[in-house]
């Protein structure tokens, strides 16, 4: 939801380079909304700290086929789903070109590391799949025990990187991020969460606190290139009191799962059905809904209306996305994936 914000609210006016203000066709006006949606862009770490988590309760007790599979079977039918409405959407309003469209629409069946992707939300699933990689490596050789080892050695390399930051990347960047120096401390995080839900150790505490002091570090070099691009002030106090506050939630929640189990059946059918609607919703948000929420402006709605009104049919779409229109593709697929493999057989 903050992510959204952020592309409907703040970049579509902000960042005149941005692809949500080019959908917009630069119609949303500064609103309401726009100084608290800038720091939505905390989503992504804050998405990242809470897939350690995920992932590492998910692995607990999963083999690496198993893994493989259950991690398959859910990013890909929202991708088949969501990315030819985005394209279809932005070439249609010259977005994209047509060339550029099926260029793109090509290329993302295979989660391609480096761009073009059909949205600019992409860019993180090669970052969460260099994480499950890792996962899944410790699966195939029975090693799930080394997880907090994992956890310390992506914290220690985050922590060594934004402790002595080079001047430029050297045109890296992207390579550093899917090697997960940049965001690996966000992943420990989770990881750390995790293994605090049944007992809390020292060492867990010292590699979390070592998380949460070195995210800060990130945080801040994105909030000055948020400025840089879009000109506008973006409080780095702001964003790190942000941070620090999803992070004590986070640590507050770290039982609602086991609690959940013991809910009611409705309520957790609930519960799941909108998690799982949230990557829908993040896969289809920026071009799509800003073609949406620009269209309504210039229809004669005010920007903050607009925006509104784009969100709740991006979230309506994206519960019958997830409800629906992904369970049957996730059937159609699910017998297509091996069982096991050669790369992946149980040693």
């Amino acid at each position: 939801m903050g992510v959204a914000f952020y592309h409907l609210s703040f970049c579509s006016w902000a960042i005149p380079a941005s692809k949500a203000a080019t959908a917009a066709q630069q119609s949303i006006q500064p609103n309401l909304f726009s100084e608290p949606s800038k720091y939505g862009f905390l989503g992504v770490p804050v998405f990242f700290v809470i897939s350690g988590f995920v992932i590492a309760i998910s692995a607990e007790s999963a083999t690496a086929t198993s893994f493989f599979r259950s991690r398959a079977l859910r990013l890909i039918p929202a991708v088949l789903i969501c990315a030819p409405v985005t394209v279809a959407v932005a070439v249609l309003t010259g977005v994209y070109s047509a060339k550029h469209g099926a260029l793109v629409l090509a290329r993302c069946w295979l989660f391609p590391p480096y761009g073009p992707w059909p949205d600019g939300p992409y860019w993180t699933l090669p970052i969460e799949l260099s994480f499950y990689w890792l996962v899944l490596l410790l699966l195939w050789r029975k090693q799930f025990s080394l997880l907090p080892h994992l956890a310390w050695i992506l914290a220690s390399i985050s922590a060594a990187y934004w402790a002595f930051p080079p001047a430029a990347d050297l045109g890296l960047h992207r390579t550093f991020s899917l090697l997960l120096i940049h965001h690996g401390c966000y992943f420990a995080a989770g990881i750390f969460f995790y293994r605090m839900r049944k007992e809390i150790r020292l060492q867990d505490l010292a590699g979390l606190l070592l998380c949460l002091t070195t995210g800060p570090a990130g945080i801040t070099a994105d909030t000055q290139a948020i400025v840089t691009d879009s000109g506008e002030p973006v409080s780095r106090d702001a964003a790190l009191s942000i941070w620090l506050a999803a992070m004590a939630f986070v640590a507050a929640s770290i039982g609602l799962p086991s609690r959940l189990i013991s809910a009611p059946a409705q309520w957790r059918r609930v519960a799941r059905l909108l998690g799982l609607a949230t990557y829908p919703l993040y896969l289809i948000h920026d071009i799509v809904g800003n073609t949406a929420a620009g269209a309504f402006v210039r229809a004669g709605l005010s920007s903050e209306v607009a925006i509104l009104a784009s969100m709740i049919g991006l979230l309506g779409g994206s519960l019958l996305i997830a409800g629906i229109a992904e369970p049957m593709v996730r059937r159609s697929i699910a017998g297509r994936l091996p069982m096991r493999s050669a790369v992946l057989a149980e040693r």
